[in-house]
């Protein structure tokens, strides 16, 4: 019977992670804001670096737009153009009726609307956007939001729900998202050149058929209002404001090649959403990662994943002479060559599994292989490291000879009486062989005689 390898997947949520060792170099103090929701997340690796209630639900107000614009470039050209109506008109400020009379009719090319919402964040003409998109829908914005909604769940916004285009929430309290959900709309739209590079205008200045107008920039970033607040590695902001949602905020920076990405929800002031931000990307261009601390294999018990830790062990049965002989059981200790490190807090601790993959074949021919591997899920990324063993063959070998002694004497026993026997048969042969030729030649002899006599 060929011997079986056991297969043991396990999947194991770390509970016992709320207070990781942090690494060596991890010395910068953890950020304390004052905006209710908060998160930071490396652009290129999905790394969440900072969290605060980053999955618990909040209004998105006018970072909604972010949706909008998303649409909006995927379903038009710059050229086309979106036609102002009467529903227009009716929206709440911030508005680019403020600014320069529209009138019921006039056109807009999709660049300038996209121009108005990411830099002024008009209402009105994200509401127009919604009403124009599928096709002109004389104030119904029902077709839009359903593309919202779609995309929202495209893109894995599992807590989100949009109601309006411009993120005005007055009369809906189902218009809700999470910072993290937020922060995969962001790194989608700013994906597109055409959101990033309205993003980036400091102040828009625009003739929309009445004259110049000037639309600043909300950005305190990079709008030069503010020089305490400047910064020219923020290269995206969409910012929001509403009594239900707070302060909110939304940023990319760009530092030595490196994308960060920041939101912050329900600030209790502009400033402070500011403020916030800045707090948050400058921690995270500086914090280290920290030694992960998980459950060992099969158990509770909590380990911290450094070079050789062990990891735990698992129990083989097998038998002594692989596919035969007498059944034990032996203990196959398992270990680690590698670190495993995350980054601190709250969102990783919630959001973080571990997974064992163990094939413990005491028999592999050497102890420099694996014997499985530990995943490591985090929310998007994944970790794979492998799991060693001391045990295998020679342990094996070591430990059962006495068995193989005696099976050694065996072996040779029947070889030797194998020998014997075959030489006894052989000679039993050529005897038995010989004396019948001879009895022949007898035979022969004889007959000859008596013919000769005639």
């Amino acid at each position: 019977m060929k011997i079986k390898s056991i297969l043991l997947s396990v999947i194991l949520v770390s509970a016992t992670i709320l207070n990781p060792i942090q690494a060596k170099a991890n010395t910068i103090k953890y950020p304390e804001i004052e905006s209710k929701y908060a998160i930071t997340v490396d652009v290129d690796t999905g790394d969440v670096i900072y969290s605060k209630n980053a999955e618990e639900k909040a209004f998105p107000a006018s970072i909604t737009k972010l949706m909008t614009a998303l649409i909006l470039t995927e379903n038009t050209s710059p050229t086309d153009t979106i036609e102002i109506e009467p529903y227009t008109l009716e929206q709440e400020p911030s508005a680019l009726y403020e600014y320069t009379h529209l009138t019921i009719g006039q056109k807009l090319t999709a660049e300038e609307a996209l121009n108005c919402i990411l830099i002024a964040s008009t209402n009105d003409i994200a509401e127009t956007i919604a009403t124009n998109i599928p096709t002109v829908s004389n104030g119904d914005t029902s077709q839009f939001i359903e593309m919202m909604n779609k995309k929202a769940k495209e893109l894995n916004m599992k807590n989100t729900h949009f109601v309006t285009a411009s993120g005005l929430d007055t009369n809906t309290s189902d218009h809700q998202t999470t910072a993290y959900d937020i922060s995969l709309l962001a790194r989608e739209a700013y994906k597109v050149p055409e959101i990033l590079a309205a993003s980036k205008i400091p102040s828009y200045v625009h003739d929309f058929g009445n004259g110049e107008v000037r639309l600043r920039n909300t950005n305190r970033f990079i709008n030069g209002d503010y020089p305490d607040l400047t910064d020219s590695t923020c290269i995206a902001s969409k910012t929001g404001f509403t009594d239900k949602a707070g302060r909110c905020l939304t940023s990319l920076f760009e530092r030595n090649g490196r994308k960060m990405l920041g939101v912050v929800l329900f600030a209790p002031s502009s400033e402070a959403s500011f403020t916030d931000m800045k707090s948050i990307i400058d921690y995270s261009y500086e914090a280290k990662k920290s030694i992960y601390s998980g459950n060992k294999f099969n158990s509770s018990d909590s380990v911290e994943f450094t070079t050789d830790a062990s990891v735990g062990s698992i129990d083989v049965k097998y038998k002594v002479f692989k596919t035969f002989g007498p059944e034990k059981t032996k203990n196959v200790d398992l270990y680690i060559k590698d670190n495993v490190e995350i980054y601190n807090n709250d969102f990783n601790t919630k959001n973080t599994t571990v997974k064992y993959s163990i094939d413990a074949d005491v028999f592999r021919k050497n102890n420099t292989d694996p014997i499985g591997s530990i995943i490591i899920n985090e929310k998007e990324n994944s970790i794979e490291i492998p799991v060693y063993s001391s045990v295998y063959r020679d342990t094996i070998l070591t430990e059962n000879e006495s068995y193989y002694s005696w099976f050694r004497i065996i072996k040779w026993s029947i070889v030797i009486l194998t020998i014997v026997v075959i030489i006894s048969i052989i000679s039993i042969v050529y005897l038995f062989k010989n004396k019948k030729r001879n009895r022949n030649k007898s035979k022969y002899i004889i007959n000859k005689q008596t013919k000769f006599k005639r």
